[in-house]
């Protein structure tokens, strides 16, 4: 990579040298450190707080320490689902329910795909990720054409947002001729167009490849 620098950007070092400069060096190292001390305490919250579920997913003989070792493996782990659904609904910290519904995007989840519409229904949505959109991802993942009618519903209701993101795929998967003309149609949706766009030119890329 070149060591020349973007044009209008600051490297670290030029950085650092103005906050020296500036006399600000010593504060800024103190937020530095604070913020370190902040999520060094979080991630111990909640490594305490998802104990009686890491053991429960122990029992099934999966070796994992948090439940989001799950959402980061591509191993399948169909043991772990009926574990995963009785602790859905727990009082958990919302990164650590985060963590489950996002273990439950896989395609094992479908029997109880109803549970995670109602989730998803329910779900607080925030601009960015959050507790909807991880339970959209759980929707497209479990989705088949035994459920397209409820996909359909929810990918054409705009009232959800970018959180019917993740219903694309099952959209674009599906063999119902509904799905395709609402994933055609969707390319003009405010929200969705350039996701649609993008999953169109990752399929033919895909097709071209074979």
């Amino acid at each position: 990579m070149s060591g020349q620098k973007k044009s209008g950007y600051m490297t670290l070092a030029e950085h650092e040298a103005m906050l020296k400069a500036e006399g600000k060096w010593d504060e800024y190292q103190a937020r530095i450190n604070e913020r370190s001390e902040e999520l060094a305490k979080r991630k111990a919250e909640w490594a305490a707080a998802e104990v009686s579920l890491v053991d429960a997913l122990r029992s099934t003989g999966l070796d994992v320490r948090s439940v989001w070792d799950l959402v980061n493996t591509a191993a399948p782990y169909p043991e772990a689902i009926l574990v995963l659904f009785r602790h859905l609904h727990k009082p958990y910290p919302e990164r650590i329910v985060e963590g489950i519904v996002r273990a439950l995007a896989v395609p094992e989840s479908r029997p109880r795909w109803d549970e995670l519409r109602d989730f998803f229904e329910s779900a607080p949505s925030r601009a960015t990720g959050g507790l909807r959109w991880a339970a959209g991802c759980a929707l497209g993942a479990a989705a088949d054409d035994g459920v397209i009618g409820e996909v359909l519903r929810i990918a054409g209701d705009q009232g959800y947002g970018f959180d019917r993101a993740p219903l694309l795929p099952a959209l674009a998967r599906s063999s119902d001729a509904r799905a395709k003309m609402l994933l055609h149609e969707l390319r003009d949706d405010p929200v969705l167009g350039k996701e649609v766009k993008k999953l169109r030119r990752a399929s033919r890329s895909a097709k071209q490849n074979q």
